[in-house]
């Protein structure tokens, strides 16, 4: 039977409960395909100061990773882009050519990778294809081999831990984003890392092009230490402020040696250190701590360098990824000089475009003109109400940016709007969330539906105040022709319900209970909609952790049932904020999700994918693990008399709702499928994870207790 978890209600209310329901091993449900999703990065055409977004729902970017390379051997130079909050990575193809470059999104989880922290392509066995680094989240390295070809990549796991000549792990420190190069010029890629000391680690490659061996050299390489401020000062006397760092080596000049450019955590712009030796021995020696002298790159600082001739005229161009900026952050200079004398000239501040607002972004959507279109209003964390106005169709939509300060109802906390007309009066006011304390704060619209005016009116809400990072939403909970209040908040990621007591003209908000998930989660925000087309109102909260828990309605009076720690497989990474729009009219709702990155995401609804409740029994679906609870391993079973077409998957969360492991299981006979997981109990931490099976798209999810 499934688990009852009861939340005794506020006595003021004794008549009214909540309960959610934990799916246990006999979950009659049917999976959360009941409608399809599918990303659309390029849903829909988003104009912004005369220019069209060329990835308008890319999510945003806020601390990430850029490289170039011609991935498949087309000649013209491809991008990847790593965030280490989302922890994948996503490839944008280059469609045009090695001179007019033009980007394709292909997947925002390329390989399947779960990267960590940094990544790296470079051709380290002299095969004419790339090879793959990254972090191994241990202070090492993980390297895939290519076993593809320049033009098809098919990546093998190698290792996780790359050892050097002595039997050592490579090291590299968590805080430095490290780089490649040849350095002595033997045809084969030597090691750096920057660490957060500052100086620069050096492993020479003294293995043969095609079969690396890393001999560590020195911790102190070239005597360096870079220190903020624009100070470069030899040994161990340097005591300026230093940190986080990213390099990259480039021949800038195209004298036959690789030049070092590095960036740091304390440091505005970019230093370039001129490699004034042979191809074959380096010397280094300071030439600029703020460039490129013509206009140096000035930010918040620990800004990572690429370099890349994306335009194809043989001389390299500059790129800046600036990880303590969350806007204006992916800098572009372009060489419109020669290779022999290169002359950097900046293209823009924004080398990707598409919507960001800064940071967590809070999407709402609502017809606030009245002409039968969807409008886009984002919130964000300095307080702005960001409005894209709907200048399309309803069933062809196209959004226009407006103001970044809509109807000036800019606030000093984080605006979370939520639209409703809360006062009968034919038009829409909202509410918005804030950050610390305030609770909910009401504009009323006193215009009308076709031209809306704010103003920052009263609101009766009962114990709305004390809460911080309030996220409100607005759903007719209750089926009586008026809005009821949703409330998320920080503390344990908890939401009030807010009975509207009031009447249509005035609304009254009264406490009817606290959802609290079983899950230990922070910084909730709801959303309701009826996924499943049952008639009841459904659950969603979005998470800090950047996914979203799906809870069903259920027939029973004021409850929930437990049914995805990862809805549709949606994470962006940080402070997932979801919103539900049909916003091309074709029956399917959308779902638009604002994260810390400051961009939204679109998953597009599939027309005609909706399917109906399951009918299936218990009996026919049997989902069983032990031992329970596991120290080393534990086998999972599945139990079904139905002939099966396809193996079923098993994917095991942790109590964040992250993916721990996910296998394919395997048929033991009699209709049961198997799958014993037996992780590293070193590194898994013991307490609660949940195991969730699919099956011809129905699903079972189960917990799992992991002792040590």
């Amino acid at each position: 039977m499934p688990t009852f978890i009861r939340f005794v209600p506020k006595p003021a209310s004794p008549s009214l409960f909540v309960v959610l329901i934990l799916i246990g091993i006999s979950l009659n449900l049917r999976s959360l395909s009941a409608q399809q999703l599918e990303p659309a990065i390029q849903f829909a055409p988003v104009e912004q100061n005369g220019q069209l977004l060329e990835f308008p729902f890319y999510g945003g970017l806020d601390y990430f990773i850029p490289q170039f390379l011609d991935i498949d051997g087309d000649n013209d130079l491809d991008l990847f882009v790593f965030s280490p909050f989302r922890k994948r990575m996503t490839f944008l193809e280059n469609i045009g050519d090695a001179n007019i470059p033009r980007f394709r999104f292909v997947t925002s989880r390329y390989a399947g990778w779960e990267i960590r922290s940094w990544f790296y392509f470079v051709d380290i066995d002299a095969d004419g294809d790339y090879d793959f680094y990254q972090d191994n989240n241990l202070g090492g390295l993980a390297f895939y081999r290519n076993a593809g070809t320049a033009q098809t990549a098919s990546f093998v796991f190698e290792t996780n831990s790359v050892t050097d000549v002595a039997g050592e792990a490579v090291r590299i420190d968590y805080t430095s984003f490290p780089a490649f190069a040849d350095i002595d010029a033997d045809g084969d890629y030597d090691f750096f890392s920057g660490n957060v000391l500052g100086y620069i680690e050096f492993y020479q490659n003294v293995g043969d092009p095609d079969t690396p061996a890393f001999l560590f050299e020195t911790s102190a390489w070239q005597n360096l230490r870079i220190i903020s401020g624009g100070l470069i000062t030899p040994g161990p006397a340097a005591t300026a402020a230093h940190g986080a760092n990213g390099i990259v080596f480039a021949d800038f000049e195209n004298d036959g040696d690789a030049d070092l450019f590095y960036g740091d955590f304390f440091h505005s712009g970019v230093y370039f250190l001129r490699n004034d030796g042979t191809p074959h021995n380096a010397t280094i020696v300071i030439a600029d701590s703020l460039f490129p002298a013509t206009r140096p790159v000035h930010t918040l600082g620990y800004n990572i360098p690429r370099f890349a001739d994306i335009d194809g005229n043989g001389g390299v161009d500059f790129f800046v990824a600036c990880q303590n900026q969350n806007t204006n952050n992916f800098i572009f200079y372009q060489n419109v000089g020669t290779p022999a004398f290169p002359q950097l000239k900046i293209a823009t501040n924004n080398f990707l475009t598409m919507i960001d607002v800064g940071s967590y972004s809070a999407p709402a959507f609502a017809d606030i003109d009245s002409d039968g279109d969807q409008d886009m209003f984002i919130g964000d964390f300095d307080g702005r109400l960001t409005f894209f106005e709907n200048t399309g169709t309803t069933e062809a939509p196209a959004f226009r940016w407006s103001t970044d300060n809509f109807q000036n109802t800019e606030q000093a906390f984080w605006l979370t709007p939520a639209f409703g007309d809360l006062d009968a009066d034919g038009d829409l006011d909202f509410l918005t969330g804030t950050t610390f304390g305030g609770g909910v704060v009401y504009f009323s619209n006193i215009g009308t539906p076709q031209l809306p005016s704010f103003v920052r009116n009263n609101l009766e809400i009962e114990n709305a105040t004390g809460r911080s990072y309030t996220v409100p939403h607005l759903a007719d909970y209750d089926n009586d022709g008026d809005y009821d209040l949703f409330l998320g908040e920080q503390i344990e990621g908890g939401v009030t319900i807010l009975e509207n007591t009031g009447t249509r003209q005035q609304s009254r908000f009264q406490f009817r209970q606290r959802i609290k998930p079983e899950l230990p989660v922070q910084y909730s925000a709801p959303a309701l909609y009826d996924w499943n087309r049952d008639g009841l109102l459904d659950l969603f909260i979005g998470l800090y952790e950047g996914h979203i828990l799906y809870y069903q309605g259920s027939a029973t009076p004021d409850s929930f049932i437990f049914v995805e720690p990862e809805f549709a497989g949606i994470n962006v990474g940080v402070h997932a904020k979801p919103a539900f729009a049909d916003l091309n009219g074709d029956g399917a709702m959308d779902v638009i999700v604002g994260e810390s990155a400051g961009g939204l995401s679109i998953y597009k609804g599939i027309p005609g994918s909706a399917v109906a409740q399951s009918r299936m029994t218990p009996a026919s679906f049997e989902l069983q693990a032990y031992p329970n609870p596991f120290h080393t391993r534990v086998r999972i079973a599945l139990r079904t008399p139905l002939e099966l077409t396809d193996a079923p998957t098993v994917t095991i969360f942790n109590l964040l709702g992250a993916r721990v492991a996910e296998e394919v299981m395997r048929r033991s006979g009699g209709g049961v499928w198997t799958f014993t997981w037996q992780p590293a109990s070193a590194s898994l931490a013991p307490g609660v994870y949940f195991i969730k099976t699919n099956l011809q798209g129905f699903q079972q999810i189960r917990k799992i207790l992991h002792v040590k």
